[in-house]
């Protein structure tokens, strides 16, 4: 496996490369959810995780994004369990994707 980086760009001529360090993509399920607000209850979902600023071993990672997919729907959840940063939901939402 291999070190991944992103590049952020302000403008055509702007560039910022940034390291996300290691990185597992996982993909698990189908569950049956029930994901809140006016959606029906006991979606089939799948989730799908990244976890990125992993250390060498895969064991510790310092972020994590899980999307949870049902049909055209999906809710996100951002954590950070990094030394100094919340380790709490540090944002959620779901949107209707039609």
């Amino acid at each position: 496996m291999t070190r991944r980086a992103y590049e952020i760009r302000s403008d055509c001529n702007s560039l910022i490369t940034k390291n996300l360090g290691h990185v597992i993509n996982e993909v698990w399920g189908p569950y049956k959810e029930s994901l809140g607000g006016q959606l029906p209850a006991n979606l089939q979902t799948l989730v799908v995780s990244y976890r990125y600023s992993c250390d060498a071993n895969y064991s510790n990672c310092a972020d994590k994004e899980e999307f949870h997919l049902a049909k055209a729907v999906w809710s996100c959840e951002v954590a950070a369990s990094a030394p100094g940063r919340e380790r709490d939901l540090q944002s959620s939402g779901q949107r209707d994707l039609l």
